[in-house]
């Protein structure tokens, strides 16, 4: 072999080398963002989706609750005095999530704003209450007005869950939200039914 056969070889084996730490470092790469992703995700179903979930079902109990106080006797029952207890116990945990920093949700700006516009709708919900128990607010107002929290509440949830988005991170939303945890329901404005 001539020194420009050795040469040779040896820049061969370079290139060669070259390529394959550029195809480790992409694959790397691609690897440790799904992987990110996928605590993303997890962390956002069990610190906000199911909080979330029980917060739009003690919601809609207590809607329908106070819609029947008001075409009865209109005064506060036992029945929704719970209801408004539940909300509460519910909404609790929304407003631990704005107030948490968990590092698993760096970058889940967008999905927390949405969270902590869920707050300011549920700081509110006070005004309508009294409103219910002094007779200034009438059936359908008084209905239009938690349909209005629902909403916000349902809006919390969206498609862009962090900055990045691969293939896996929807996937897992798509198995978190099909198999949820006993309890969850599944999405409808005005009714959710529990699934079995």
């Amino acid at each position: 072999m001539t020194r420009n056969d050795v040469r040779l070889i040896r820049t061969r084996l370079a290139v060669l080398a070259a390529v394959l730490i550029t195809l480790w470092s992409y694959a790397a790469y691609v690897s440790s963002q799904d992987a990110v992703d996928l605590l993303r995700v997890r962390a956002l179903a069990d610190t906000l989706g199911q909080p979330i979930d029980r917060l739009i079902l003690s919601l809609q109990t207590e809607r329908r609750i106070t819609a029947e106080t008001l075409a009865g006797a209109g005064q506060p029952t036992p029945a929704l005095v719970g209801a408004r207890e539940g909300t509460d116990r519910a909404a609790a945990e929304i407003r631990e999530f704005t107030k948490g920093r968990d590092l698993r949700l760096l970058s889940a700006g967008t999905v927390r704003d949405r969270a902590g516009e869920l707050v300011r709708r549920l700081d509110g919900l006070g005004t309508t209450r009294s409103q219910v128990d002094t007779g200034r607010l009438d059936q359908s107002a008084t209905i239009a007005g938690y349909d209005e929290v629902i909403d916000v509440a349902f809006r919390v949830y969206g498609p862009e869950w962090g900055a990045y988005e691969s293939g896996l991170a929807a996937d897992t939303r798509a198995v978190i939200a099909r198999w949820p945890a006993p309890g969850r329901c599944s999405p409808g404005r005005t009714q959710w039914s529990a699934r079995p």
